[in-house]
């Protein structure tokens, strides 16, 4: 590590000599202060005043004993050693609209397009994600091609309502919804068919979303 050594007030005076040793501390310091040497000084950031705030108490979280932070309440710093996780964060301390927060929901769920030629439901492997804060019906839309006139590509998640797809090229699209737990990790199964097994229906996309 490169050491910082102070420039006295003689080696800059009018008339003082260009040496070496200024040239050798001009070049050294800004290293070192970079690099943080102990003797070097320290760069000193605009904050807020107090140290970081847990429910209105100053609390000091560095041992790794946890706690929820609630943000409406925090008006200090946090620790740039320390790791502040999404479980960490009370959600219904954040002063933000919240139809506009959960409206930002959103989940595309499908590797390839998938056929079905019969009529028995064919569930694909589960699905499952944590239910944001307040949010008790979940949206899905389905797309996909069904055989105009005779049958149609059926699909629903879980205990969800179903929708039914019988346009034919390019497609079409319908929504579903479901009844859900907020704040909850919940297991979705997705689950499809072709409704009087005529012809070959196909499964395009599943989105998943909450608030409108």
């Amino acid at each position: 590590m490169t050491t910082y050594t102070a420039i006295a007030n003689s080696e800059i005076a009018v008339g003082a000599p260009v040496t070496n040793n200024l040239m050798t501390k001009m070049r050294d310091n800004p290293l070192a202060i970079q690099e943080n040497d102990a003797s070097a000084p320290t760069v000193a950031y605009a904050t807020t005043a107090g140290n970081g705030v847990t429910n209105g108490d100053s609390h000091d979280h560095s041992g790794g004993d946890g706690g929820t932070i609630a943000l409406s309440s925090c008006s200090g710093t946090i620790d740039g050693t320390t790791q502040v996780t999404a479980d960490s964060i009370d959600a219904a301390s954040i002063n933000m609209d919240e139809d506009a927060l959960i409206s930002a929901g959103f989940i595309e769920w499908l590797d390839s397009v998938l056929s079905a030629t019969s009529s028995t439901y064919t569930s694909l492997p589960r699905l499952s994600f944590e239910v944001p804060p307040n949010v008790t019906t979940l949206y899905y839309t389905v797309t996909g091609i069904g055989v105009s006139g005779s049958t149609s590509l059926q699909t629903y998640v879980s205990s969800g309502t179903v929708v039914s797809i019988s346009d034919n090229s390019p497609g079409g699209e319908g929504t579903g919804t479901m009844t859900v737990t907020a704040d909850a990790l919940s297991t979705f199964t997705v689950n499809y068919r072709n409704e009087n097994a005529i012809g070959t229906v196909y499964l395009h996309s599943i989105h998943f979303y909450w608030g409108l």
